[in-house]
């Protein structure tokens, strides 16, 4: 329902280079590490944690469509790599840190949209400054940190190459690295968003 009620708005018509990026984004999620999907899961948790935050439409429309793209630079990767069971040698992991930088590059290339494009550059960055390319507090953008949650958590709890956590316990994970790996206003954002709903039961009396 959020995404439904957030992409109509965007003023920005969805043209030709949204397209070709989608199927290459798709195309990297059928081969990645993550139970297929991945990408959906977490353009739908952002847009959780996005009404959380009391994002503006414009915003939490470029934010969703990060999400959506924000695998993209893994596209000519071998799977070999993407699916491997075990720690990543020196040249995998440098490979790995290059698919940030490679999905924003390629998107540049098909359209200007730099909101997009820099969430997607530096969603893997931390708070405490170690992340794949060492930036941290003002200079990385607020939807890199949003989407660095959200990601986080699905990979988390869908992953094919190590046993997968349960939601309680990556939510958990998340709360552990509040402020050292991850932003602290969005890790409270996701846990909001999934805290389970209050109902309420209509009384009548007999």
């Amino acid at each position: 329902a959020l995404l439904g009620s957030r992409l109509p708005r965007h003023q920005k018509p969805v043209g030709p280079y949204l397209e070709v990026a989608l199927r290459a984004a798709e195309w990297a999620d059928r081969r990645d590490a993550f139970e297929p999907g991945h990408a959906e899961r977490v353009a739908s948790i952002s847009a959780m944690m996005a009404d959380a935050l009391g994002l503006p439409d414009g915003e939490a429309t470029a934010l969703i469509r990060a999400a959506m793209l924000h695998d993209l630079g893994k596209v000519s990767f071998p799977v070999e790599v993407l699916r491997q069971k075990g720690p990543l040698d020196d040249e995998q992991m440098r490979l790995m840190r290059l698919h940030p930088e490679r999905g924003a590059a390629l998107l540049r290339a098909l359209d200007s949209d730099d909101e997009v494009a820099n969430a997607i550059e530096f969603h893997h960055e931390r708070a405490d400054g170690m992340g794949y390319y060492g930036k941290r507090g003002e200079d990385v953008p607020r939807l890199s940190k949003i989407l660095s949650v959200a990601e986080a958590f699905d990979a988390m709890t869908t992953s094919l190459v190590r046993a997968p956590m349960t939601h309680d316990r990556a939510l958990a994970f998340l709360r552990e690295q509040r402020g050292s790996q991850y932003d602290v206003d969005c890790v409270d954002a996701l846990m909001e968003s999934a805290r389970p709903r209050p109902t309420s039961v209509a009384y009548s009396e007999f």
